[in-house]
């Protein structure tokens, strides 16, 4: 009798149960994204423990949308990361959540780059440095966040694609 090529077992609802690398990496996307939702409500809420301003948040109108905005984009990327090794991911169509993954590693990735580069660009002296120290420190630490979730999610949809063989 043939060997059978795929182990049922290993199979939940039709979804292949992902290796242990991977399963570790989209936990740790979720609660990155539950985390910064926090943060962001947090601040919205009156918060100014590490707010990236002077000041009150509903003072700076773009800040204040930006605030709103990332709320559900974290807990967006904490649905991504587990719809991408849990069963119940497979409800939505495949193209859907690598859309939503590759959009979680190239938006904040290309983000950190673009924020890195002007920093540089700042300390070499080549454009003029429109941020107090405090804050220009504050924007160092906001770009590593945005760099991490960047390759967190590289990391996910490397794993993703190496697993699936696609």
């Amino acid at each position: 009798m043939a060997q059978n090529h795929y182990d049922q077992s290993k199979y939940s609802a039709g979804i292949p149960i992902p290796p242990r690398g991977m399963e570790r990496t989209a936990i740790v996307i979720c609660w990155w994204g539950l985390l910064f939702a926090a943060i962001h409500v947090y601040w919205l809420a009156g918060g100014k423990l590490g707010l990236p301003i002077d000041g009150n948040i509903y003072m700076n109108l773009p800040l204040l949308v930006i605030d709103i905005l990332a709320i559900p984009m974290c807990l967006l990327a904490s649905f991504t990361g587990l719809s991408l090794i849990r069963s119940w991911g497979a409800r939505f169509p495949r193209w859907i959540r690598l859309a939503l993954a590759w959009f979680g590693f190239l938006v904040p990735f290309l983000h950190a780059v673009q924020g890195y580069g002007e920093l540089i660009f700042i300390k070499a002296g080549w454009i003029a440095n429109p941020y107090s120290e405090g804050i220009f420190n504050a924007v160092m630490i906001f770009e590593g966040i945005f760099l991490s979730e960047g390759i967190l999610f590289g990391l996910l949809l490397w794993q993703y694609y190496r697993y699936c063989r696609i």
